[in-house]
């Protein structure tokens, strides 16, 4: 293709075609999962600081609530996590319909999916500012067709993009190594993460100890118990298969060990059968549902676990540190970005039920080592994580960095 046609391609798409209505975001996501409680009371700092915003996802009994408590609108966009060619079609039509009809000055998305959709959407529309936050990457684990058809539809979401915000240096120094993205697009806010901590929230000092007596009442917790816990999505690539046979082989060996399962079913990525047949006959596997306010069962444990195969920069881990757990994780990207092995937690492989064995035999006979790393790891969060701090630089980046035409 001549290069005169190249640049005027180029040109044409740099201009918008809209009467823009300045500072106005669209935030588009996948599920309201990501409002609610990733990004949770980011949009209602930075519309304080003159933006106007509009939450983009997938209508369920939640997103309602979610635009109320952020001072949002909604506006629905069917999308699936799976690869689904026509509804993914339609979801492009309707939100190139809700482009053209509230004129967004930024068109900012998170997840995969709704990263393709609202990007090739935004480029469409010659939207200036299009930013997309990569903060996982499943194709990660996939393989053969449909890792190669993953990969494309990343390109693309990149291609279409004018900045790429990563929530892990270790993930951007990833993409960029394989070549995906131009060094020019991409950005890491601050330390990392796609939301910081509130750390007069996750506060040790902060909990009303109250709470605490009626959960221990309620699962007959003892001061002599050991406790486990693990908060997060019930799903194998949580590595939940791995930690529940872990546990069953502990407790043969451990009195008053006690292990606490917090968060929602994931039928999408279903555990063994025998694990939820476990999970449901052992007296000392304690299954809890999604809890709005973790903090209490951060606070009664004495491990706090995360055994996954894949993470973003996983909020929980920095919630973890920030209430003084002592913590095991996986020596993955974005986990080994927050823990830093003997420093101020344990690193482990994933998909191992053996180094999880001697993570938590290590911890159960080292109390001093336990106490260590509970107070290094809420400091080094302290100095490196910090909501305001991170909410602060991106609005600034909203008002300063992009350019007007969002090259």
């Amino acid at each position: 293709m001549p290069h005169c046609l190249i640049k005027k391609i180029s040109s044409f798409f740099k201009k918008p075609i809209l009467a823009l209505k300045r500072n106005k975001i669209f935030r588009i996501a996948t599920s309201s999962h990501s409002f609610r409680a990733t990004l949770k009371g980011q949009f209602k700092y930075i519309k304080e600081k003159g933006f106007d915003y509009i939450l983009i996802c997938t209508k369920d009994d939640l997103i309602d609530d979610v635009a109320v408590e952020e001072e949002a609108k909604y506006l629905p966009l069917t999308l699936t996590r799976k690869i689904t060619p026509l509804n993914d079609l339609k979801a492009l039509f309707v939100l190139i319909f809700y482009i053209l009809k509230e004129k967004p000055e930024i068109v900012h998305t998170h997840s995969p999916k709704a990263g393709l959709i609202g990007m090739l959407a935004a480029f469409i529309c010659r939207v200036p500012k299009r930013i997309h936050t990569v903060a996982g990457l499943p194709l990660v684990e996939k393989t053969g067709v449909v890792k190669k058809i993953l990969i494309m539809c990343e390109k693309i979401t990149y291609l279409c993009s004018s900045v790429i915000f990563f929530n892990s240096r270790v993930q951007a120094d990833y993409v960029l190594k394989e070549g995906w993205v131009s060094k020019s697009k991409s950005k890491v806010i601050g330390e990392g993460s796609s939301n910081g901590i509130d750390l007069s929230y996750f506060d040790p000092g902060a909990l009303d100890e109250q709470k605490l007596a009626p959960i221990k009442k309620q699962y007959e917790l003892s001061d002599n118990d050991f406790v486990i816990c693990y908060i997060g999505r019930m799903a194998s690539a949580k590595g939940i298969n791995e930690l529940v046979k872990s546990f069953v082989d502990l407790e043969k060996r451990y009195d008053n060990l006690k292990l606490i399962l917090v968060g929602e079913e994931e039928p999408k990525e279903p555990l063994e059968p025998k694990i939820y047949e476990t999970i449901s006959n052992d007296d000392n596997i304690i299954r809890i549902d999604h809890q709005k306010d973790i903090r209490p069962y951060l606070s009664l444990s004495d491990i706090f676990i995360l055994p996954s195969y894949r993470e973003g920069f996983p909020q929980v881990i920095m919630q973890a540190c920030a209430m003084k757990c002592c913590i095991i994780c996986t020596d993955i990207n974005g986990c080994n970005e927050m823990i830093k092995h003997n420093f101020n937690g344990l690193l482990i492989a994933p998909k191992s039920v053996q180094e999880i064995n001697i993570a938590v035999e290590k911890l159960i006979d080292n109390p001093d080592l336990r106490s260590r790393f509970k107070g290094r790891a809420r400091s080094y969060i302290e100095e490196n994580f910090s909501q305001q701090e991170f909410w602060n630089k991106l609005s600034m980046f909203y008002l300063n960095d992009l350019t007007s035409n969002g090259d």
